[in-house]
């Protein structure tokens, strides 16, 4: 358990009682225990509950924890424009001595004071006081000039880092520090006590008046079990009695509903057909219009190709009828080169007759030159000249060469007369008759041989 040891305030209280740098001291003895009980003696009007305010102010925060009245502005008066003000409190536990601070410190926004009590800004602080920094060393001044309450919390920071054991804490919410105060042992409930005490003159004698006995049970829970487990209680409690009071009426209700519900089902499945319906024709509609779109662009498509056709089919027409006009020329050029290939060969042919006419007429007019060769003896010479031939390839193929024999040395006297001629012979074995003509025909032979008429269709050769 703490007790309180000593408060400090600084630049704090109304216009008329500043407090501008006050510590009082409540401890007695040398051992710095705090006095069991002590007593302020001032005149009325003297500041005792402004100091009683200030001083619950730390612990008890809230505009509505204001001790002997019901203004809640009554503290934003304590606070002038250029101030911060601080009080800070020390406490003592009685069984182990550990000291600990607590304080308040406040600023109006922009060192304007305003009707708007939320431009107060207001934070809460813990320590442990250490040879570094306690309640008489805190550095509320520089140079004798006021700190601001950013440059004190930067203060408290840096001797937090530098000493850990300080173990600085800020809180800026007042929930949050009614719950550190009880972390730490102070226990708000009780000083709210006091301050019903002193809400006036001789309040502390009514503030355990009770009337009834109901009223000293709710006195007595509520002192002794928190706020939170009751109001959630009861909470819990007046919502079911709101519900068994309505209990009629939810079963009507429920009975309404229940055939509305049965009213509205046939409904609910038609707008449900109808939902389904509209989806059937938002998605026939999205597929025409696919549809639409894609035919559009098909017939962009093929009105491109059919005027790239046309244009092809321009440009066949316009290669065809060139071609074809070159066809014509062509056959006209071929006609006129075979017309002149036939006089060609018509010319030819009228010469060759011409020719044949004038051999026709010389052979007309005289024998053949073989006619003085009996017919036996010529053919009898062409089947030796047929056998020589066949026995000449023999003997290429086998490339051995034939061995002439005497017989054949006769064949060869027989036909010398034949290959002893140059010149190739006509069909009828006759050389250059037209040229030679009228030049008697002669063979050489051993002997000249001279025609005999034997017969009137066979000659024969016989010697002169």
């Amino acid at each position: 358990m703490y007790e309180l040891s000593r408060v400090r305030l600084h630049a704090v209280g109304p216009k008329g009682a500043r407090y501008q740098d006050v510590t009082l001291d409540l401890r007695c003895g040398p051992s710095g225990q705090p006095s069991a009980a002590s007593v302020l003696f001032l005149e009325n009007g003297g500041g005792k509950t402004v100091l009683v305010r200030l001083i619950f102010s730390v612990i008890l925060p809230g505009r509505r924890q204001i001790v002997g009245t019901s203004n809640s502005k009554m503290l934003e008066k304590f606070v002038l424009a250029s101030d911060v003000a601080h009080v800070a409190l020390e406490w003592r536990d009685t069984r182990t001595g550990d000291l600990l601070v607590t304080g308040k410190a406040s600023e109006w926004r922009g060192h304007v004071v305003s009707a708007d009590s939320n431009r107060l800004t207001e934070r809460w602080y813990t320590f442990r006081p250490t040879e570094a920094l306690d309640l008489g060393t805190l550095p509320f001044t520089q140079d004798g000039r006021i700190v601001s309450l950013a440059g004190f919390h930067e203060r408290l920071d840096e001797a937090d880092k530098a000493d850990s054991a300080l173990q600085v804490r800020w809180v800026d919410r007042r929930g949050e520090w009614t719950e550190h105060l009880d972390s730490l042992r102070l226990d708000p409930e009780l000083f709210s006590y006091q301050r019903k005490m002193n809400a006036g003159e001789g309040e502390a004698a009514d503030a355990f008046t009770f009337k009834t006995d109901e009223a000293f049970v709710d006195w007595l829970l509520t002192a002794i079990i928190p706020d939170e487990e009751p109001q959630a209680f009861g909470e819990v409690v007046t919502g079911y009695a709101a519900q068994l009071a309505s209990r009629g009426e939810l079963i009507a209700e429920r009975d309404f509903v229940q055939g509305t519900l049965d009213c509205l089902g046939p409904l609910v499945l038609a707008a449900g057909e109808k939902a389904a319906a509209a989806a059937i024709h938002r998605e026939a509609l999205a597929r025409g219009e696919r549809l639409v779109v894609s035919m559009a662009a098909r017939e962009g498509e093929e009105a491109e190709r059919h005027r790239i056709l046309s244009e092809r089919h321009s440009d066949v027409e316009v290669r065809e009828r060139g071609l074809d006009a070159e066809a014509r020329r062509l056959n006209s050029v071929v006609l006129e080169l075979n017309r002149l290939v036939a006089k060609l060969r018509w010319d030819t042919a009228v010469v060759e007759r011409k020719r044949l006419e004038s051999e026709r007429d010389c052979w007309a007019r005289r024998p053949p030159p073989m006619a003085g060769l009996h017919a036996p003896k010529l053919k009898q010479a062409s089947y030796k000249m047929t056998y020589e031939l066949r026995a000449t390839k023999s003997a290429l193929r086998s490339g051995k060469p034939r061995e002439r024999t005497p017989r054949s040395n006769r064949r060869r006297r027989v036909l010398a007369p034949l290959k002893a001629r140059s010149e190739p012979l006509s069909p009828l074995g006759c050389s250059r008759i037209a040229t030679t003509w009228p030049r008697p025909l002669t063979l050489q032979t051993k002997q000249p041989l001279r025609p005999r008429r034997e017969s009137p269709t066979r000659w024969r050769e016989t010697p002169n």
